[in-house]
């Protein structure tokens, strides 16, 4: 099951420094990756950081990598794919939960 965002949920990518590399709302979630949209190229390949910040939530972070990207034609944007690495099975099963939640039609928005 695959999400579109909620305005309340944001995502971090770390590589190492104080400051992430980016932050900001997802284009969507799933149990095993997130999908952005970014104003900048991100290391494709690289090991990074990702934290998971969910409305009402404790942040979840796991290791993480870019596994495809590509630039959206007429713009200076980019689409990109983060899959999540080293995730336990009740962390899968929680952000699995969450996604079916916010596609529920009671969901709000």
């Amino acid at each position: 099951a695959l999400a579109k965002s909620v305005s309340a949920e944001r995502v971090e990518l770390l590589n190492g420094g104080d400051q992430p590399m980016f932050a900001g709302a997802p284009h969507d979630v799933s149990s095993t990756g997130v999908g952005l949209d970014t104003e900048q190229q991100l290391p494709v390949r690289a090991p990074i950081r990702v934290r998971l910040n969910l409305p009402g939530r404790e942040p979840i972070e796991s290791q993480g990598r870019v596994v495809w990207q590509r630039a959206e034609e007429g713009s200076q944007r980019y689409r990109s794919g983060c899959r999540l690495l080293r995730v336990s099975a009740d962390t899968r099963a929680l952000i699995g939960k969450l996604v079916e939640e916010s596609l529920s039609p009671n969901a709000p928005g």
